[in-house]
């Protein structure tokens, strides 16, 4: 009785958290389109309670209850404080995934739904059904017309593509070939003539290079340089980011040379009324008044969580680098290095969206080498439901 209790248990759980992933990855879907969707908060806390009913049926060993309960202590405080209740629900959706979940298959179901969801969009607005081809507008060199595609911005339109490039090489690599590399690289620069996002070109241009370097390149991808490489990036793009809300670049013209090779996002700070995500509108667990957005996703972690929230998680990232360096997964590297630097600019997975941070289900197949370390650790490694 107690066996098929526990299968029952599993059956519902794994149901409700499928649910909850499916209706999150829509919603991002319909976040890109041009319709505007009034009751989103109310389908966050849907999926909220579908991610905790999954908890409620899952076994958890001590350490992983000891673990994500710290990490929704830090997400309640951040909620009662600032407002926002992204970390905690952040920290249910990995609690609900770390058990009984196969992380691989899951971010497949991610891959290929947000796929067919932009595909969508991207069809309804050349059939002219719905949704804007293109938008006219001073991009900051004069009137210019670029191709959104259905997804509300030019912009967006690139950067969702860089998103689905990125998931693509980590989950199929070992199924990558020449061609595929060439024909990746071919369609962005074409997307780029459409869209002239400079930063969705480079994060899909260095991703490309890089898993290509890497796939081809043995010596290189076995050896720890490269891999201490991927942190040095991940370091500087933190040290970049803070230099950038303490220095006004309005006041260094070389800096602000600088700054406009990297589309202004360092300006883009400075040039508001309050100077918002800038040194001075920081705090511990950030504030209610800290609403604005930003490009510079770093920035607006720190901004709109508070520092202690982004200290820990980037200290998290830092450990989950040394993972993917003793693994010597440069799938990982590249998808981690790739994520790290576009978030310097970008802000596009410093989200209230859960289904915009595919990285999220990536990073939960480290934790059992994080929360295990030594033999427990390559026990827990080899568990079908692990995605490496």
């Amino acid at each position: 009785m107690s066996k098929r209790l526990q299968s029952v248990n599993r059956t519902l759980g794994t149901a409700a958290f499928y649910l909850g992933f499916l209706i999150e990855t829509a919603l991002v879907i319909v976040d890109k389109s041009n319709f505007t969707n009034p009751y989103t908060t109310l389908f966050f806390r849907g999926t909220f309670v579908l991610f905790v009913l999954k908890i409620v049926l899952t076994k958890y060993p001590p350490r992983e209850i000891a673990f994500f309960a710290v990490c929704a202590a830090v997400g309640f405080i951040s909620w009662r404080v600032s407002g926002r209740s992204e970390l905690l629900r952040f920290a249910a959706f990995l609690m609900a995934a770390a058990e009984g979940i196969d992380l691989r298959k899951l971010l497949k179901v991610w891959f290929f739904a947000t796929l067919s969801g932009c595909l969508a969009l991207v069809l309804l607005s050349v059939t002219g059904i719905y949704g804007r081809l293109s938008e006219t507008a001073d991009y900051g060199h004069g009137i210019e017309t670029r191709f959104s595609l259905g997804m509300g911005h030019p912009n967006a339109l690139h950067c969702m593509a860089a998103m689905l490039i990125l998931c693509g090489l980590y989950l199929f690599e070992d199924k990558l070939r020449v061609w595929i590399y060439v024909a990746l690289l071919t369609g962005d620069v074409l997307l780029y003539q459409l869209t002239k996002s400079n930063s969705g070109l480079l994060v899909s241009v260095c991703a490309i290079a890089g898993s290509a370097l890497l796939h081809y390149g043995r010596k290189l991808r076995q050896g720890r340089g490269i891999y201490i490489a991927g942190e040095a990036v991940f370091a500087a793009g933190l040290c970049y980011s803070v230099f950038a809300a303490i220095v006004n670049p309005f006041e260094h013209p070389l800096y602000k040379r600088f700054d406009s090779l990297l589309t202004g996002r360092a300006s883009g700070l400075w040039d508001t009324v309050y100077h918002d995500g800038c040194l001075s509108t920081w705090y511990w667990f950030s504030a209610r008044e800290n609403t604005t957005f930003f490009d510079m996703g770093w920035v607006r972690l720190i901004y709109w969580y508070g520092v202690i929230p982004a200290v820990l998680i980037i200290a998290l990232v830092f450990a989950m680098f040394r993972v993917i360096r003793r693994r010597r997964d440069y799938a990982a590297l590249v998808l981690f290095t790739a994520v790290c630097g576009y978030t310097v600019l970008e802000a596009h997975l410093v989200s209230e969206y859960i289904g915009r941070n595919f990285v999220l289900i990536a990073a939960a197949g480290f934790l059992p080498e994080l929360l295990y370390p030594g033999e427990e650790a390559g026990k827990k490694a080899e568990n079908p439901e692990d995605p490496e």
